[in-house]
């Protein structure tokens, strides 16, 4: 056999070799090539606090906040529920609202609030916690200084100027506004003894003789004034 017949049967012989074996790693290389599926977002009424974990920033706590707030109609309801703002801006992307938004009671997210006011004379904890800038505390102290006929009640009821200039484009003084000024009016209680202050005990806030709120609050009594700070209340910004 002449040295080019066995060169070209070597040749035949390596094409046949890899006409065999190379099926198999071209249709695997297809296979894996193939596009992945896109990443199905959370649900943010449905998820389990494991997978709630997996979006970042969020810990055992923060998922154990999240399922205890729900349901949700919209990402930013976790605001009213203790998560931070830096953390809804990184799971924003990753999560949704779905079964039960429907049927959310949540308040109106800052963006909602914009568009219908909130009565603070009459709106509850979870409303005035949607008006921006107002959480917890501060929704309490609103409720404790009620009625409110301007801007200027609420910082007389301990709510900072900055905080109320800030809800002052979101806010209205409708129901009982004009029950202020008979509020006002309304004859103190008089102290059993002199020098004692008078505690409110819905808001654990104490006045002291010569405050507009002295004897007058609804719920209320006197105290000595080491008695009212045993109790735990604190004195009221205003009284100096």
């Amino acid at each position: 056999m002449s040295s080019s017949h066995q060169m070209f049967c070597a040749i035949v012989t390596v094409l046949g070799l890899m006409t065999g074996m190379g099926a198999t790693p071209v249709r695997a290389l297809e296979k894996d090539n193939k596009p992945v599926p896109a990443v199905a977002k959370i649900d943010l009424n449905t998820a389990t606090e494991e997978q709630l974990q997996e979006l970042p920033g969020v810990g055992d706590a923060t998922a154990k906040k999240i399922i205890a707030g729900r349901p949700y109609k919209h990402v930013d309801d976790l605001l009213k529920h203790g998560i931070r703002e830096s953390t809804i801006d990184k799971i924003a992307m990753h999560v949704t609202q779905g079964r039960d938004a429907s049927v959310a009671k949540s308040a109106p997210t800052h963006t909602e609030a914009k568009n219908e006011k909130v009565d603070v004379n009459t709106a509850d904890a979870a409303s005035l916690e949607g008006l921006p800038g107002v959480g917890e505390a501060t929704a309490k102290k609103i409720i404790a200084g009620r009625p409110y006929k301007t801007e200027a009640d609420l910082v007389k009821a301990g709510i900072s100027q900055k905080a109320a200039d800030k809800i002052a484009p979101h806010i209205t003084f409708g129901a009982h506004a004009s029950k202020v000024d008979k509020k006002e009016d309304t004859e103190a209680r008089t102290p059993p003894k002199k020098g004692m202050v008078w505690v409110n005990t819905k808001s654990d806030v104490y006045h002291m003789e010569g405050d507009r709120w002295y004897g007058k609050t609804k719920e209320g009594k006197f105290m000595t004034e080491e008695e009212a700070i045993k109790s735990g209340a604190h004195k009221d910004k205003q009284d100096k």
